[in-house]
């Protein structure tokens, strides 16, 4: 998809994958089965008013070259390239990421696979990690 301005509603049915490459808004997006992807290469990403990416296997991945701001919402599989601000999100699958990931707020049941070699913590709390 690319170009502006305003879509109503997207469902993304089994096997579907849509690619966003450009910035607009879209109303209501629902990755809506396992085998469904979201991929959003557009920097500043699209405004989407309500996302839904919690459906079990569904795949959401932020690919863009720019600095990208992820939706705060819960996923379930998540992916990112690139520099990316995740605050105020939860991931209940497995997280994929090659670059740098700021503010991660919450991982439900899921795995962090981590394609580099530098994980920094920040907390300014207890934190704990199991290997």
């Amino acid at each position: 998809m690319n170009g502006t301005g305003t879509i109503a509603g997207i469902t993304n049915n089994a096997a579907g994958i849509v690619n966003l490459n450009s910035s607009g808004i879209i109303t209501s997006f629902n990755n809506a089965a396992a085998t469904s992807t979201l991929n959003i290469s557009a920097s500043p990403v699209p405004t989407i008013t309500t996302l839904t990416a919690t459906f079990a296997g569904n795949t959401m991945n932020y690919t863009g070259t720019g600095a990208q701001t992820v939706k705060a919402t819960t996923y379930y599989n998540l992916g990112f390239s690139g520099a990316r601000d995740a605050n105020n999100i939860t991931i209940n699958g497995i997280v994929g990421v090659a670059g740098t990931l700021t503010n991660i707020a919450t991982f439900g049941t899921g795995n962090f696979v981590l394609t580099g070699s530098t994980i920094t913590y920040n907390g300014t709390g207890a934190q704990t990690v199991t290997i």
